[in-house]
C-alpha cells in the first residue's frame, strides 16, 4: 500500500514539475505543441499524458468525447487552439471517428491520432478518408507515437 501511495504521489509531483517547467518555457516565446489526449481508459489516458508531458508538449486529458469538446471549445474560446486531437476509437456514447468529425466543426484544422486496440483495414480507411490523421494499433511504443505527433505537426 504505501508502494502504491508512493508510486502516485511521485507521478503527481512529476507531471507539476513539468507542466511548470512547460509554463515557463512557453513564457519564454518557445512553442509547444498543444495536444488533447481522449480516453475512456484511466490507466491509458494518464500513461500517454505523462510519455507526452516528459517531451515537453502541452497536455490536456479528457475521459469521454462530450469531455474532449468541452476542452477545444475552450481553448478556443481563449485564443489557445489544440493542434492535435489523439483519441481512443472506441469509447462509450461518441467514437473517436465521430468526436474528430465533430472536433473539426469547433476548429477544421485540428489534426488528429487514432489509437485502437480493435483496428483492422476499414478504421485506417476511414482514418485516411478524414485527411490529417494518423493511425496507432495498441500497445504501440512511445517512439512510434512521438515520431506520429513530429509528421503531423510538421505538416
Amino acid at each position: 500500500m504505501v508502494y502504491a501511495l508512493s508510486y502516485v504521489l511521485y507521478i503527481k509531483l512529476f507531471i507539476e514539475k513539468i507542466t511548470y517547467i512547460n509554463a515557463n518555457l512557453r513564457d519564454l516565446g518557445r512553442v509547444f505543441l498543444r495536444i488533447l489526449v481522449v480516453d475512456d481508459d484511466p490507466g491509458t489516458l494518464n500513461a500517454v499524458k505523462v510519455g507526452l508531458l516528459s517531451k515537453g508538449y502541452e497536455v490536456f486529458i479528457a475521459g469521454s468525447g462530450e469531455e474532449a469538446l468541452k476542452i477545444i471549445e475552450s481553448t478556443q474560446a481563449n485564443s489557445e487552439p489544440l493542434d492535435i486531437l489523439l483519441t481512443d476509437l472506441r469509447m462509450p456514447k461518441m467514437s473517436g471517428l465521430k468526436l474528430i468529425r465533430s472536433a473539426r466543426k469547433l476548429r477544421p484544422d485540428i489534426k488528429a491520432i487514432i489509437m485502437t486496440a480493435y483496428g483492422d483495414d476499414n478504421v485506417q480507411k476511414k482514418a485516411r478518408a478524414l485527411g490529417q490523421c494518423g493511425y496507432m494499433d495498441k500497445p504501440f511504443r512511445p517512439e512510434a507515437l512521438i515520431k506520429m505527433i513530429l509528421t503531423l505537426g510538421n505538416g
